[in-house]
């Protein structure tokens, strides 16, 4: 099953990760709902939203570090918000949206409209970082949810039919950033021990977006910037190279006072000035990137706070 790297909160509270089915409220009362709008000759899709959750990793601060939610309306509106890169920059966390035509609407409201059965139950045992699986759709006054863990096999399903019709969306670059939490070291260097530089926050969408300065005061890891180091393994034909051990430094350290919202405009960046003693020196042939994370209650209002996790590019002297 094909799932963005990447997970989510919906409108829905996680008991437990059982790694079997589970249906909240029925679907097939959904299904009956949208028949009987069809047959009374109004539009099924008017009012219509499906919404799919997926969450993964370690709590922090009381939320999953992974989650993706992906919102589809009626009228087209596909909204994706995803917390985390996981680590690949090519894929920042943000909010994002797409405006899908009627042609690729329909077919998933039917897959709803006629049934979705049951999610197969997954053996193996869940563990507390593994992922959780959300799926909930509504329409006049009717709702339905399913929830699971694990990775079931859905091959043929019509779940993995709606999966595959949303998450080609996402992937085919049809979804236009409204927010993005990105970072970009600028002419980062070591001297006598210290590193200096500069590490840019940046915007690609079109509003703005609220973010944590990183020496905001948090607890439990809620605000965290880190720089992770190691040398580059020299690469021996026919040699599998040992797992790499990165050294980490924590940036910018917690200063007392009340968090401090950095508010990046849309196309916008802010640059927050790195000086910070190494634990040791950097190797000769050494990389690095930098990690931003923000686990705080969303502060409320606009613009949007960030909420997840970003890393920077692989850094190489």
């Amino acid at each position: 099953m094909h799932i963005l790297p990447a997970v989510a909160i919906l409108l829905v509270t996680f008991a437990s990760n059982t790694g079997r089915y589970k249906g909240n409220l029925p679907m097939d009362n959904l299904g009956q709902k949208l028949r009987e709008i069809r047959r009374s000759g109004s539009d099924p899709l008017a009012g219509f939203s499906l919404e799919i959750g997926l969450e993964s990793g370690y709590s922090l601060a009381g939320l999953a570090e992974t989650r993706t939610h992906l919102r589809l309306a009626g009228d087209g509106t596909l909204d994706l918000t995803r917390s985390d890169d996981q680590g690949n920059y090519k894929i920042p966390p943000g909010h994002f949206q797409a405006t899908l035509p009627r042609t690729q609407v329909q077919p998933i409201e039917l897959l709803v409209e006629y049934g979705l059965g049951p999610v197969p139950r997954d053996d193996q045992p869940p563990s507390p970082s593994g992922p959780f699986t959300t799926l909930k759709a509504s329409t006049a006054g009717a709702t339905g949810e399913m929830t699971w863990g694990g990775w079931p096999d859905l091959t043929g399903s019509p779940i993995q039919k709606i999966l595959n019709i949303l998450f080609n969306v996402a992937d085919s670059h049809q979804l236009a950033p409204l927010w993005t939490v990105q970072l970009e070291p600028v002419e980062l260097r070591e001297r006598d021990g210290v590193l200096l530089g500069v590490l840019r926050f940046h915007n690609a969408g079109s509003k703005a977006v609220k973010i944590a300065h990183p020496a905001s005061p948090g607890h439990s890891d809620q605000i965290q910037l880190q720089f992770s180091f190691w040398e580059a393994p020299k690469p021996i034909p026919g040699v599998t190279p040992l797992p790499i051990e990165p050294t980490r430094v924590s940036i910018a350290s917690a200063r007392s006072g009340l968090v401090e919202w950095i508010v990046l405009r849309p196309g916008g960046s802010w640059d927050l000035a790195i000086q910070e003693t190494l634990p040791a020196k950097l190797p000769r042939n050494w990389r690095g990137v930098f990690r931003y994370r923000c686990h705080l209650p969303v502060s409320g209002g606009t613009p949007e706070s960030f909420q997840g996790s970003s890393t920077s590019p692989e850094i190489k002297p």
